[in-house]
């Protein structure tokens, strides 16, 4: 791959979503020929992060895949994060911390200017 390609949802707000976007990542990530274990838990992964947003926030979920001739980056954003409140969920968050230990190669947040929140991650594309 010479360049990178960015793919861009937003999912539904409901029960759905951690569904969907599993189908939507998977899709973006198979023809990339990742390891099993590292594309099952980039999927995993972005499951939780998704129902975060969803069930914790209540709010939309975006979903980005960028993929890069070396890796591939996904990111999961709440655009209404500035109107969240308090939703601390120490086991949702553990799972989370060990799933990304153990299958992503580097992962973050951030804030956006308009005050949208984006946890990604990224997994290498070489072997």
């Amino acid at each position: 791959m010479s360049g990178s390609e960015t793919n861009v949802t937003s999912l539904p707000c409901d029960r759905s979503a951690p569904r969907l976007a599993r189908r939507w990542v998977s899709e973006h990530l198979n023809p990339l020929g990742l390891q099993r274990q590292r594309h099952d838990g980039a999927v995993l992964l972005v499951s939780e992060l998704v129902s975060d947003v969803v069930l914790r926030a209540h709010h939309v979920p975006v979903v980005t895949v960028r993929i890069d001739p070396d890796e591939v980056v996904v990111g999961v954003a709440d655009v209404d994060a500035d109107l969240m409140g308090p939703t601390a969920d120490a086991a949702a968050d553990e799972l989370r911390d060990r799933i990304a230990e153990q299958v992503v190669d580097r992962w973050g947040e951030r804030y956006e200017d308009d005050g949208t929140h984006v946890v990604w991650f990224s997994v290498a594309t070489a072997a």
